[in-house]
């Protein structure tokens, strides 16, 4: 890409007191002597639009004159700057998205286990189901800080001898 411009006739800065007046906030009585009014979009769209040119003429800064010969490159450069400003905005999503699914992803739960007897995990567990409410291993697991593999065990072994019952209407 051509990045000399030398032969470049006039250089201006670039006003943006249009795009400062759409983004402050308008007092009573005063109009932005736009062409039309906006019927199809919303305010929070339209200061969108508004920002994204603030950023393209924060960018730019220049308003450039020049030769048809050295206008491939400023289009080329147009259209670059548009690419990323575009870029820059699908990133804000994905990092707003990122966020979201942060916040609704479950929280890690380290359970510290107990080293215990087979007799002793037992009667806790026994103990545990005599409140009589429905319980699952892992609540059991995660109540007693016991071994979930010891948990399984013992609880078939309660269903084998009868001491506990299986709530099939839980299954």
């Amino acid at each position: 890409m051509r990045t000399d411009f030398s032969e470049v006739p006039r250089v201006q800065p670039l006003l943006a007191s249009f795009i400062n007046r759409l983004l402050a906030k308008r007092e009573r009585g005063e109009e932005l002597d736009l062409v039309s009014e906006s019927t199809g979009f919303l305010e929070e769209d339209i200061k969108q639009k508004a920002r994204e040119v603030t950023q393209v003429t924060q960018a730019m800064q220049v308003t450039i004159n020049m030769s048809s010969s050295t206008w491939g490159s400023a289009v080329n450069f147009l259209s670059l700057t548009a690419e990323n400003i575009s870029l820059r905005k699908e990133v804000e999503q994905i990092k707003q998205k990122l966020a979201e699914l942060e916040e609704r992803m479950p929280k890690e739960k380290v359970i510290v286990l107990r080293e215990i007897c087979r007799e002793q995990a037992k009667q806790e567990i026994q103990q545990l189901f005599s409140s009589g409410r429905t319980l699952y291993y892992s609540d059991i697991a995660e109540e007693l800080s016991l071994d979930l593999e010891l948990v399984v065990d013992i609880c078939q072994e309660l269903q084998d001898s009868g001491e506990v019952m299986v709530d099939e209407s839980t299954l």
